[in-house]
């Protein structure tokens, strides 16, 4: 994908606002992709090693928080137009990220065990929001990995994502509606950020890997504040659109206005 025509971003649009999710296979370089997975395969050795058994104590074993120091292939990924298009055809210009994370569900792992369960990534925003149908955030998951039914692929419930909650208490209802994305290695799922979705259970020896990307419009506050964290550490192949993208700053550029301070655009009026 070279870029993002009118046929394109209406394609995006057009999914948003339906099922709520869009699948683009295979749009990553396989050396990119196997990059990223060495990287994050590496953060999380580094964090077992620092953490121990507190990771699953608190429900973090299997994820990793500070993407942007994985690596360089990493950081790359985060540039490249794939991301870039569909995040501006999808949200507009000003969109940010609001978190990252690298996700390893490994052998045995899935859905049904703490913490994984159904879920939709910013339900209190969507609850917020006056106008249900409207696309505030959407996530980007490149997989590292193929992704199956057997490693527990991502599964969705189409058309959830105007909803705060399903209409049952317990995940009954999403197990009865929901269907399974399955992908090679090195595509791009996107979903609103409101839609219901959850990992299968990974029933190989391998584990499956994903790299979560988030992304906001402009005037919503990310999760993350990462201009504070790419001005506490030096990241100098940082390019300048992945900077926009963090509501940062290239290396030597100017400073961009903080995510966390006033812009005075205005939300969603209906």
């Amino acid at each position: 994908m070279t870029g993002a025509p009118g046929g394109y971003a209406a394609r995006i649009h057009e999914a948003l606002a339906g099922p709520g999710f869009l699948l683009l296979p295979e749009v990553f370089e396989a050396a990119l992709v196997g990059g990223v997975r060495e990287e994050l395969d590496r953060a999380l050795r580094a964090e077992a090693d620092r953490y121990g058994a507190a990771l699953a104590e608190i429900g973090q074993q299997g994820y990793v928080a500070d993407v942007l120091a994985m690596g360089p292939a990493t950081r790359e990924l985060l540039a490249t137009e794939q991301i870039y298009h569909c995040v501006s055809a999808a949200l507009g210009d000003r969109a940010h990220l609001s978190i990252a994370q690298g996700i390893s569900l490994g052998p045995g792992e899935g859905r049904g065990q703490w913490p994984r369960r159904w879920h939709a990534d910013l339900f209190q925003q969507r609850e917020a929001m006056p106008e249900p149908s409207f696309c505030f955030g959407v996530n980007c998951l490149v997989t590292l990995d193929e992704m199956s039914p057997a490693n527990g692929a991502t599964c969705v419930v189409p058309g959830s994502q105007a909803l705060v909650a399903l209409r049952s208490q317990d995940d009954s209802t999403a197990e009865a509606l929901g269907i399974t994305v399955t992908a090679p290695a090195g595509s791009l799922l996107l979903m609103d950020a409101g839609l219901w979705h959850a990992a299968g259970f990974n029933a190989t020896s391998e584990p499956r890997r994903v790299l979560k990307l988030l992304f906001v419009r402009g005037w919503i506050r990310p999760q993350l504040d990462y201009r504070a964290l790419i001005e506490a550490a030096s990241y100098p192949d940082l390019t300048p659109r992945a900077a926009a993208l963090l509501s940062a700053a290239a290396p030597g550029a100017a400073v961009l206005p903080s995510a966390l301070e006033p812009t005075g655009i205005a939300g969603p009026t209906a």
